[in-house]
C-alpha cells in the first residue's frame, strides 16, 4: 500500500515538473509545438522560393539551432523543476492546511450564548 502511495506521489511530481517545464519553454501543448514547426517550415519554403536556396539555407540553420536549443534545454529545465517540485508541493500543502485550520477555528469559535436544559439550569455555550 505504501509503495502505491509513493509511486503516486512521484507521478504527481513528474507531471507537475513536466507541465512547468513545458510552460517555461513555451511548449504548452503538442498542437502548439506542431503549429510552430509547421509555420517555420512554411516560412522557410517561402524564403526558398523568393530569395533562393542560399538565403533559405541560413534560415534553416537558424531555425534548427533554435529547435536544438529547446531540445537540449528541456532535460536541464525538467531536472531543475523535478528537484524543486517536492518543496513547492509541500509549501502548497502547508498553506492549504493552514487555511483549513483557520477556517475550522473560525467555525468553532462564536459568541457566547445562554442555554437552558430540561431542568431549567442555565449555562453558557460558545
Amino acid at each position: 500500500m505504501l509503495a502505491k502511495e509513493v509511486m503516486a506521489y512521484w507521478r504527481r511530481v513528474h507531471r507537475r515538473a513536466f507541465d512547468e517545464t513545458k510552460y517555461m519553454l513555451r511548449i504548452e501543448t503538442g498542437a502548439r509545438a506542431m503549429i510552430a514547426i509547421s509555420v517555420a517550415a512554411c516560412l522557410i519554403a517561402v524564403i526558398w522560393f523568393i530569395g533562393g536556396p542560399n538565403i533559405a539555407y541560413h534560415e534553416v540553420v537558424v531555425r534548427l539551432s533554435l529547435i536544438a536549443t529547446i531540445l537540449l534545454a528541456f532535460p536541464v529545465v525538467y531536472g531543475w523543476q523535478f528537484i524543486t517540485t517536492p518543496a513547492k508541493l509541500d509549501d502548497e500543502a502547508t498553506e492549504k492546511i493552514t487555511q483549513y485550520e483557520q477556517r475550522r477555528a473560525a467555525l468553532n469559535i462564536g459568541n457566547p450564548y445562554l442555554v437552558r436544559d430540561v431542568s431549567d439550569a442555565v449555562s453558557w455555550m460558545i
